[in-house]
């Protein structure tokens, strides 16, 4: 653990970890802002719009911005990576216009159920698709090329610009210009990137691309990015098709920022190691020895999380929120067990990617979906939105057993090299 400290600090782990927290923070206090100026209708509105987003962003980047980080992070030469990148500009640039077409199309024929002001405010925010895709592709290009400090100063950059827009809005213009200066951030945030991923592209350099296997690993990936953003957002999606009062929506969504807060922190790090695992992948004895320790990591680090979520949460309980989102707090205790015990098997999961070892983990994902499904069907009826939190727990731990299982399978009972 301590050489993991020790390498975190030498190669910018705590550079990108330390701005994600304060953006996390910013962010935590942004929503907070935000509720003490949307009704609890708006703030339903404006997670519904958001949750919806997300997964129409993962469908624009197309998982090119996963496949660019796996192949650029491989000892190839510089010119092969630009030729390798700008492909996948190419590509993200078609399926992000495609995403943003679907998107409104969705929206027109369910999302909005008749609503003309939410129908004009997603046709707004669909615009960020694009180039919140394309923000994607490029910090998983500086993330590939272990330019860990430039990606914790863009990042950092880009969500202060976020948030000060955001802030002024939501006090000035309330949802709408929460919506608008979101979309105008995502554009600002795409031209931050540019100085840094410019002199890797170069469209002459396509014929020279590795097309087939940037291709072969987006698609791969894709269809598993989108059932995982899928089961990470089937708590809202669900509670939009039980046409829940958007008001529960609005208190559940406080919950979710809990549960974000506590992801964030093992999503940064599972990113820092990615690279490393993909280094290293064919040597099975480095990838079961790491796999296994940097696992107990994150779990004892998962441990600290939680705790510290839930003493700041009880504490906003207390002193902060008001009767009517009293429920929040039980809810985000929940979604904090989802937590847990998806951190669990989160260094397992990069190990087995990092081997080309896609499919199984999309099968997880999509038995993950349908026992979700099944439990909350079965739950909303007799306890609302604290049904379908229990389904997400109750999930989280059966995928557990599941990724250990496959662990074991694929890699921990493989022979090592030297027996």
């Amino acid at each position: 653990m301590i050489d993991l400290i020790k390498t975190g600090f030498q190669r910018g782990l705590f550079h990108i970890l330390g701005v994600n927290f304060f953006v996390q923070f910013l962010n935590f206090g942004l929503v907070i802002f935000v509720a003490g100026y949307l009704s609890k209708s708006d703030l339903g509105d404006l997670k519904l719009i958001q949750s919806y987003a997300v997964l129409f962003i993962m469908l624009g980047a197309f998982g090119y911005d996963s496949s660019a980080l796996k192949l650029c992070s491989e000892n190839i030469s510089c010119r092969q990576k630009t030729a390798d990148l700008s492909f996948a500009f190419t590509r993200v640039l078609k399926f992000s216009l495609l995403s943003v077409i679907a998107f409104n199309g969705l929206s027109y024929s369910y999302i909005s159920a008749g609503d003309s002001r939410l129908l004009g405010l997603i046709g707004i925010y669909s615009i960020l698709v694009i180039f919140t895709a394309f923000s994607y592709l490029s910090l998983s290009f500086l993330q590939s090329q272990k330019m860990v400090k430039k990606a914790a100063m863009v990042q950092f950059v880009t969500k202060l610009i976020f948030v000060a827009a955001v802030f002024v809005s939501a006090y000035f213009w309330q949802l709408e210009g929460i919506i608008i200066s979101t979309v105008l951030a995502a554009i600002v945030g795409l031209l931050v990137y540019y100085p840094f991923v410019r002199k890797y592209i170069d469209f002459g350099l396509l014929a020279e691309s590795r097309s087939s296997q940037v291709n072969k690993y987006a698609y791969a990936i894709v269809f598993g990015a989108v059932l995982t953003l899928v089961s990470q957002n089937l708590d809202i999606y669900l509670l939009d098709y039980f046409s829940a009062n958007k008001e529960d929506i609005g208190v559940y969504s406080i919950a979710t920022i809990y549960y974000t807060a506590a992801v964030l922190v093992i999503s940064t790090m599972q990113t820092f190691v990615l690279p490393y695992f993909s280094e290293k992948s064919g040597d099975i004895d480095w990838i079961k020895q790491r796999a296994v320790r940097y696992q107990l990591v994150f779990v004892a680090v998962s441990v600290i999380v939680c705790v510290g979520v839930m003493l700041f949460a009880k504490v906003l309980d207390l002193y902060y929120f008001s009767d009517g989102y009293q429920d929040a707090f039980y809810l985000g205790l929940i979604l904090l067990c989802k937590f847990f015990c998806w951190s669990g098997y989160s260094v397992l999961g990069i190990a087995l990617f990092a081997q080309g070892i896609i499919k199984p983990g999309i099968y997880l994902v999509a038995v993950g979906i349908v026992i979700n499904l099944v439990l909350s069907f079965w739950l909303y009826d007799a306890h609302g939105y604290y049904g379908v939190a229990t389904s997400q727990a109750v999930t989280a731990l059966v995928s557990f057993f599941l990724a250990v299982a496959m662990f074991m399978y694929y890699i921990g009972c493989r022979p090592n090299a030297s027996d």
